[in-house]
């Protein structure tokens, strides 16, 4: 917990603890004013109102005026009055993750060539899975030893999914941002993806492949039927222009003498 200061940002949808946090001093006319909270606009801002922590830790300061509010007034629109009689002494905190305060980092990705001589490394929290979708920052360290080094940050409300592999091709939604050869037909590739993503993870000597897509994370089991469909598998479409048959003279007469056909 830190001491209280000035609000730059105000998440509220009550336009009456705006006019209560000015009456306090702790905003202004100055202050933005929000309905709803995206990391972009809370990332190291100080911010007042109500959030998730996955949007609270990346604010420098998320301050909380405690409203001790009666049944009845829970989910309404609050006026000044009644947001200055239900208030308790605002608090500020500043709310860190795990990962943000974690000071084991390792080495969480390591691939060598066949030689030895060069290849690829990951640098960061321990524990932490990149060969699976992560969340976070990645930072090039240049090349050290002749391995293409790396720094992961976990950020939750980045956007950003990072992930390794070996020989993998982006098909939507994402973009290589390192491959490297390992020899003996290996290869190590770091894909940079959004909140959804979909690649190709070939096998030996591309003789198979597997299609996977991904949002927030985690893996999306679908059929390579539907992948087609979404235009992530490359496939022929053409559209069907067979004539139906016509009806044989007796049925359609029989069906228009009953009105059933024109």
């Amino acid at each position: 917990m830190s001491k209280m200061s000035n609000i730059e940002i105000v998440v509220t949808r009550h336009p009456g603890l705006v006019e209560y946090l000015r009456e306090i001093g702790l905003a202004d006319v100055e202050t933005i004013v929000v309905t709803h909270a995206t990391p972009d606009v809370v990332r190291g801002k100080r911010v007042c109102g109500v959030l998730p922590h996955s949007l609270s830790c990346l604010c420098e300061t998320f301050t909380e005026v405690p409203l001790d509010l009666p049944q009845e007034l829970r989910g309404v629109e609050l006026t000044v009055e009644q947001v200055r009689q239900f208030a308790g002494a605002p608090i500020t905190y500043r709310v860190l993750s795990d990962a943000m305060i974690s000071t084991d980092v390792v080495e969480i990705i390591k691939e060598t060539s066949t030689n030895g001589r060069w290849g690829l490394v990951v640098l960061g929290p321990g524990g932490c899975n990149l060969y699976a979708p992560q969340e976070g920052r990645l930072e090039s360290l240049g090349t050290i030893e002749g391995r293409a080094t790396f720094r992961f940050t976990p950020e939750v409300g980045s956007g950003q999914w990072f992930m390794v592999g070996g020989d993998l091709e982006p098909l939507a939604g994402a973009s290589v941002v390192c491959n490297i050869s390992l020899q003996s037909n290996d290869e190590a590739t770091i894909i940079l993806g959004g909140e959804f993503f979909a690649v190709k993870s070939y096998g030996y000597k591309r003789r198979s492949s597997h299609l996977t897509c991904y949002f927030k994370g985690q893996e999306i089991k679908a059929s390579a039927a539907v992948l087609a469909s979404m235009g992530l598998v490359p496939c022929t479409v053409k559209e069907v222009q067979e004539a139906a048959p016509k009806l044989e003279s007796a049925l359609a007469a029989a069906l228009k003498g009953a009105g059933l056909v024109i």
